[in-house]
């Protein structure tokens, strides 16, 4: 039904020995999973699909990255109008995420860089592997996070450290975001959806209303996202007219440094 999503409906059986449906959510789009605008428009699709059918979607990448980033082929022919957009898109696509009716765990294995840990902190829940590689690289390409990235991560780390991840562009790996809080659940990528479907029954054993009331008043407490996405968007595409953010995605492409005039 889908290009890029495969979506899968797993049964669990809870303590009092009744049965409930979790969602698996696959993003299938080798090698490296990356977030082109068709995968974004998919997952749009796919999460109004889901909207009040299920209570819990586990988001994972079939084979080695979680989602290794937005589409740098993609990106590295667009105009400051078209970054905006794509900009914009992203933004859209994760907030609707973030805003669904059901308690979404991402499954972090492999890569999680740039939009990929974008998507990973519009869910709710957070289990990596130890060996998974997360990051914010947009600083190293004359970028900056375009689809959420400054408003989200400051929210879940200490100012400091969130500042600091952005503007190095620092990678890590999934030990150290355990150790940070970025993840809540820290496991072997051998055991990885084991432990999310046991994270999942656990959730479907609670009271389907009170999980619905906590996820809503959580998002309540956080400041509107409408301004700060605007000024995400504006500075994103802004780079895209200067010239920087083809120099960093060219010399990405084309495996070498960038060389970026001040």
């Amino acid at each position: 039904m889908y290009r890029f999503w495969q979506i899968e409906e797993k049964k669990v059986i809870l303590p009092h020995g009744g049965e409930e449906v979790y969602t698996l959510l696959r993003l299938n789009h080798p090698p490296l999973n990356v977030l082109s605008k068709d995968v974004l428009w998919e997952l749009s699709g796919v999460i109004e699909v889901l909207q009040n059918k299920t209570r819990v979607v586990v988001l994972t990448g079939e084979g080695k990255a979680f989602a290794a980033g937005a589409d740098i082929a993609e990106m590295s022919n667009m105009d400051e109008n078209q970054a905006k957009e794509f900009s914009f898109l992203g933004q859209l696509v994760f907030e609707k995420l973030e805003k669904s009716s059901f308690i979404s765990i991402a499954a972090i294995r492999g890569a999680a860089l740039g939009g990929g840990l974008e998507l990973a902190l519009a869910c709710d829940i957070r289990v990596v592997c130890e060996d998974a590689l997360l990051g914010l690289p947009e600083s190293t390409l004359g970028l900056i996070p375009g689809f959420g990235g400054t408003v989200r991560l400051v929210r879940l780390l200490p100012y400091g450290s969130s500042l600091y991840l952005t503007l190095t562009g620092e990678r890590f790996n999934g030990k150290r975001a355990y150790e940070l809080q970025l993840a809540q659940k820290l496991v072997t990528q051998e055991s990885l959806l084991e432990e999310c479907e046991k994270l999942a029954t656990l959730l479907l054993r609670n009271g389907p209303e009170a999980l619905k009331a906590i996820k809503e008043l959580y998002l309540k407490t956080k400041a509107p996202f409408f301004e700060a996405h605007l000024k995400e968007e504006e500075y994103f595409s802004q780079l895209f007219a200067h010239g920087q953010a083809q120099e960093g995605l060219r010399a990405f492409l084309e495996k070498r440094p960038a060389r970026f005039k001040p």
